[in-house]
């Protein structure tokens, strides 16, 4: 753990969690408590929400996935119930079963080569949300068929970044700032009164930012095939998000998604449903959320905003920016 002052009088915080490095930064008399209690506070949901860990609450109802359902914690139970809702709302575009197809392209990737067609067809057997069987009543949670698998790693860092603004609250914190490995959530503004400045990546240059948005009180979360891929023999790229409807790697027009939202949990699950939706239906879920703002880069390196950002978005010089035109096709 690494935690100091910098000229600013700010504190913060560096450590490992849910499989990626987080940063904290929080201004105030409080903050030392603060940020102790934020790691603690994360290590808490990573012990009860990952699926790495044997104890957890996800971990059991997996260890039981056509047997039993299991007793689960509260929040558990709220996470997963946002979940099924989106899974039912937008239906096969966002399943947190999908694990045993994550899997499978998760050692394609150790390999750099595609999955056989029928391994795929037989993961996807084992990837339906509605073999999630949820009693919110005595807290209870299963799964349907036998070697079925939860994953919540497109829903519990934004959770967790939620949680985090109870801390800041419950220390009287008015200005901080976290980063959880891409998820970012800022509370309030700058000390000196500016709104909080976010770099967002250029999906095809590496060391360059597509531009920068300002944002108070909000979370930003990106999805993007450039994050986690491997090129194969065909030279196709393969990136992590998986499309439930055909067991491979999505393919829709966009490269990249980002979701500006006071929702950290909400621009989590957001970002990976458009990105997989694509843009014409993505925009069309875009009109269902209009407290959220987003940034979405097609094949051609387009990069269209929503209206909200006219005035918070600040491309660079690479980047071709349109709004979403109110009158036009891309109206939100």
């Amino acid at each position: 753990m690494d935690l100091f002052f910098t000229e600013q009088q700010a504190q913060t915080l560096t450590h490992p969690a849910m499989g990626t490095v987080m940063t904290h930064q929080s201004y105030g008399e409080n903050s030392e408590d603060c940020l102790t209690t934020i790691r603690m506070e994360i290590e808490r949901l990573e012990a009860m929400l990952s699926r790495f860990r044997p104890h957890s609450d996800i971990s059991r109802i997996n260890q039981n996935a056509g047997c039993n359902a299991v007793t689960i914690n509260d929040e558990t139970m709220q996470i997963l119930l946002a979940a099924q809702q989106t899974a039912n709302t937008w239906t096969q575009a966002f399943d947190i079963t999908i694990t045993p197809l994550v899997n499978l392209w998760r050692t394609a990737a150790a390999s750099q080569t595609p999955p056989a067609r029928k391994a795929i067809q037989e993961a996807m057997q084992l990837v339906d949300h509605q073999d999630l069987r949820l009693h919110p009543a005595c807290n209870q949670a299963g799964l349907r068929k036998t070697g079925q698998c939860l994953d919540l790693g497109g829903i519990a860092k934004g959770y967790a970044a939620n949680r985090l603004r109870d801390c800041w609250c419950a220390f009287n914190i008015h200005s901080a700032f976290s980063n959880l490995g891409g998820n970012v959530i800022a509370h309030g503004c700058k000390p000196d009164g500016s709104p909080w400045r976010i770099g967002i990546q250029h999906p095809r240059m590496e060391q360059h930012l597509l531009g920068a948005v300002t944002i108070e009180n909000e979370a930003v979360v990106t999805s993007g095939d450039y994050q986690r891929y491997f090129i194969g023999k065909d030279g196709q790229r393969y990136h992590h998000i998986i499309d439930p409807q055909t067991g491979r790697p999505s393919r829709s027009d966009l490269i990249s998604v980002t979701v500006i939202t006071p929702d950290a949990m909400l621009a989590d699950t957001l970002s990976t449903l458009l990105f997989i939706s694509g843009m014409y239906k993505g925009v069309e879920i875009l009109k269902n959320y209009p407290e959220c703002e987003a940034i979405l880069v097609d094949q051609n390196l387009k990069t269209y905003i929503s209206k909200g950002l006219c005035d918070r978005f600040t491309p660079t010089s690479c980047t071709q920016s349109t709004v979403l035109n109110p009158h036009g096709v891309f109206s939100i």
